[in-house]
């Protein structure tokens, strides 16, 4: 509904659900049905914040990545979970960062490993 009321203009509010309903999919198992909503999101903040590293848009491709390694496409997580971890460093190159954003850094240094780890295992 939203969508539709504001078609033209990007809304956070707009990301937020699209965001929930991929991480919806994901707890349901609906892994390659959660990809495009977390993708809309993305494309979403991107119109709302532009180029500049933001905490709100770092973790949408950390979203996509942990999608991709459920799905089984490792490479493909590796490449949004680099963009993630680009913008975090951005974001947090010349000040210090809040617990939570400490955490989330953590949780994405761990996504990263386990992608390579498990490509170790595959390949």
């Amino acid at each position: 509904m939203r969508r539709v009321l504001y078609a033209d203009q990007p809304r956070q509010d707009v990301a937020s659900l699209l965001e929930n309903m991929g991480r919806a999919h994901l707890c349901l198992g609906n892994s390659s049905k959660s990809l495009p909503y977390f993708e809309q999101a993305l494309e979403v903040k991107k119109v709302l914040y532009g180029n500049k590293p933001c905490e709100d848009i770092a973790i949408s491709p950390q979203y996509i990545g942990s999608t991709y390694i459920r799905i089984g496409n490792f490479y493909q997580s590796l490449h949004y979970y680099e963009q993630a971890l680009a913008m975090r460093e951005a974001l947090y190159t010349d000040k210090p960062c809040k617990n939570e954003s400490v955490s989330r850094l953590i949780g994405l240094l761990q996504d990263i490993g386990t992608a390579y780890e498990t490509i170790d295992r595959v390949c």
